[in-house]
């Protein structure tokens, strides 16, 4: 009986699938029929369109109907990027989205995804597989994706392509980056048409909204229910990845003779992208993808201004996106050549199982030439966010990013120049007086001395003097102890992350090496040797893990300070008094 309704339901299923599809191999040269997309405004115009042939197995398991677009207004601007996923109708049936075609055509001559595979990447998305391999020929293309750019100004939107072109995989003309507006709740509140989709629908892919805007523009094949299939080929093949999707408003479309594109904008954020596969984008209404809201305060001698974005919760565009953010509110404000100092305090709230936290971060920054400053940020910013997302014991959520940044005109520092001590044997107890030789920027040199007591904790050895600011010697630290501070916990991560390190101050510090262990996630310094073979898995170990012990004198000036000093001395034990 169970199986007399299984065959009932896959006839029902498959007399409802063919009503509504068509399969390639029913398709025959010369069939016509129509397809719908956005030239202008919000609603999809139709076009006539006339097979050509079917191209069996031209991706693995994949064949392309080619077909030829017979529309005049095509017919002038030839197959348009931002077409991608524009539907194709024979009989009122859908037979794929428009997806490829070929550079300097003299007709509109397009390949076509079918249906049917574009409706399997549904069935992907719960796959762990990430399929990396191109899907182009060396003729047949995808088309151009049109990447709407708004707000990004200079150095920063050269940066964010230069980025976006790896992130997305861009080959040859895949991708193009076009400047355009941001359609925002108050321009389109008469249209009531603005939280539905349906097939022909101009469809945007936000990576970023706000003060800055990066959008992907396409177009909607097949809506079912919740379930939106776009494209008719991957963005980037990016598998799994859940980014926001609203409906797009067409500027206008742009004849050109190279590729003829689509200027558009997104509007309110409707659903999610959900899997981006070899032969679609598939998306789901109603659902929502976590995206961070960032706030940057930027206050210079002149002026000040606040800039509001949210950026998408992936670890493969987060960096980029915010590193463009807030270079581009700086040069907003202040350019890139003249001399300035900037300071910019991060207070990122995290979670963890549960668990919220705040990281309370401040960089510094006083370079000549002054372009230095950025590409130092750029560099600190990357390293310090793939930390927090790349680490390997615990997953990570950012919440929420306030940013402020100060920035002072003209530029001033001061370089060590020279270090030298009054000997280089010394007790333990006794004061090392350190002779500095110091030139200010484009100044004089200054001689001053100053002295730090070395600890009666210290044992006869050799050690190492340094002399630098709090980033160079926290720099020599890392490289002298990987182990200790090696992150392996979420409090400890919270810690590192959390280090002030102020390029205005000089040290003058002894660095010990002290014996410890690592228990699981626990450092453990000065720990008694007598008991490590207690401990079974130490027993393999030759000797425990090195930790340093501090002694410094910290300094402050007025400006910063660079250049580094190590000086190697011998520390001797104090000579006993003889008793009287």
């Amino acid at each position: 009986m169970k199986i007399k309704y299984l065959i009932i339901l896959v006839f029902v299923i498959n007399k409802l699938y063919s009503q509504m599809f068509i399969n390639p191999d029913e398709i025959t040269n010369g069939m016509k029929g129509y397809g719908l997309t956005v030239l202008k405004g919000w609603e999809p115009e139709k076009f006539e369109v006339e097979i050509i042939d079917v191209m069996k197995n031209v991706f693995p398991q994949c064949d392309i109907i080619l077909a030829k677009v017979l529309s005049k207004n095509i017919e002038k601007t030839g197959i348009i990027a931002g077409m991608s996923g524009s539907p194709v109708y024979i009989n009122d049936k859908l037979i794929g989205a428009i997806a490829y075609t070929w550079t300097f055509t003299k007709e509109p001559i397009c390949g076509i995804t079918p249906i049917q595979n574009m409706i399997e990447e549904k069935n992907n998305a719960d796959s762990l597989l990430k399929n990396s391999i191109n899907y182009n020929n060396e003729n047949l293309k995808r088309i151009a994706t049109p990447i709407i750019i708004n707000g990004f100004v200079g150095e920063a939107e050269k940066y964010i392509k230069m980025k976006l072109e790896e992130k997305l995989n861009i080959t040859e003309k895949n991708i193009l980056f076009i400047p355009s507006g941001y359609i925002n709740d108050n321009s389109i509140i008469n249209n009531t048409n603005i939280l539905n989709l349906k097939p022909g629908d101009a469809i945007s892919i936000n990576l970023i909204e706000g003060d800055y805007n990066i959008q992907g523009i396409g177009t909607v094949t097949y809506v079912s229910n919740d379930d939106v299939f776009i494209f008719g080929h991957p963005m980037n093949l990016a598998g799994n990845l859940e980014m926001p999707i609203s409906k797009a408003y067409i500027y206008t479309t742009v004849p050109t003779y190279d590729l003829s594109f689509k200027i558009g904008a997104g509007a309110k954020e409707i659903g999610s992208t959900i899997y981006d596969g070899r032969t679609a984008v598939y998306c789901k209404l109603n659902k929502f993808s976590k995206m961070i809201p960032v706030s940057i305060n930027v206050s210079t001698w002149e002026n000040s201004s606040k800039f509001n974005f949210r950026v998408i919760d992936n670890k493969n565009f987060f960096s980029d996106l915010i590193i463009s953010g807030i270079t581009s509110s700086i040069f907003k404000l202040a350019g890139i050549l003249d001399d300035k100092k900037i300071t910019m305090n991060f207070i990122i709230e995290i979670e963890n199982k549960g668990n919220n936290y705040t990281i309370n971060k401040t960089f510094n920054y006083s370079y000549n030439p002054s372009y230095f400053n950025f590409y130092a940020l750029i560099s600190d910013l990357y390293r310090y966010f793939y930390v927090i997302y790349e680490n390997q014991f615990a997953e990570i959520k950012i919440n929420k990013i306030l940013i402020n940044i100060n920035i002072k005109k003209g530029l001033n520092y001061y370089i060590i120049e020279n270090c030298s001590l009054n000997k280089l044997n010394f007790y333990n107890g006794e004061n090392i007086y350190i002779k500095t030789f110091i030139k200010s920027y484009k100044g004089d040199y200054t001689k001053r001395i100053y002295k730090l007591k070395v600890s009666e904790n210290l044992k006869a050895g050799q050690y190492k003097l340094i002399v630098a600011n709090d980033i160079l010697l926290n720099s020599e630290l890392i490289k002298s102890f990987p182990k200790y501070y090696s992150i392996n916990n979420i409090d400890y991560l919270i810690t590192m992350a959390s280090i002030n390190e102020d390029i205005n101050s000089l040290n003058f510090a002894i660095v010990d090496f002290n014996k410890g262990l690592i228990i699981k996630d626990n450092k453990l310094i000065n720990f008694p040797e007598i008991y490590a073979d207690y401990l079974d898995y130490t027993r393999n170990i030759p000797n425990p893990y090195y930790f340093p012990k501090i002694y410094l004198e910290r300094y402050l000036f007025d400006e910063a300070i660079y250049g580094i000093y190590t000086i190697n001395i011998n520390i001797q034990n104090k000579p006993l008094q003889n008793a009287e």
